[in-house]
């Protein structure tokens, strides 16, 4: 048995001030993924929170949260701030749904992910 990795970017690092979701991704071929958010930017208030959950499609096109990243409050103290989140059982389909909150949604950031390939 033989393996490799694919990386997939989610999300590319980018301004975002509102909630958004990824495209689907054909995740057919691979066991298991492990994912990373990277925060890069923040505004300037403080009451703001990003929460970031991989979810996978199931067959009636319902979406399932499969496994989430700590949430996110104020970092801009500690920016750039990693963290990640390892998955297996992905399913058919997966993608990144990316909530934000507060008075000022703003964060720069990116979801990446290296999966997990055997054949």
């Amino acid at each position: 048995m033989s393996w490799d990795w694919k990386e997939i970017t989610f999300l590319p690092s980018a301004q975002r001030m509102a909630s958004i979701n990824s495209e689907d991704f054909d995740l057919s071929k691979y066991s298991e993924m492990l994912i990373f958010l990277e925060i890069t930017g923040q505004g300037v208030f403080t009451d703001e929170s990003l929460t970031a959950t991989f979810k996978t499609k199931s067959p009636n096109d319902k979406y399932h949260g499969k496994g989430s990243f700590t949430q996110v409050g104020n970092v801009t103290g500690s920016l750039p701030h990693y963290d990640h989140l390892e998955v297996a059982n992905l399913g058919i389909k997966g993608r990144i749904e990316v909530v934000l909150a507060g008075t000022a949604k703003d964060y720069t950031f990116s979801v990446t992910a290296y999966a997990k390939r055997i054949f």
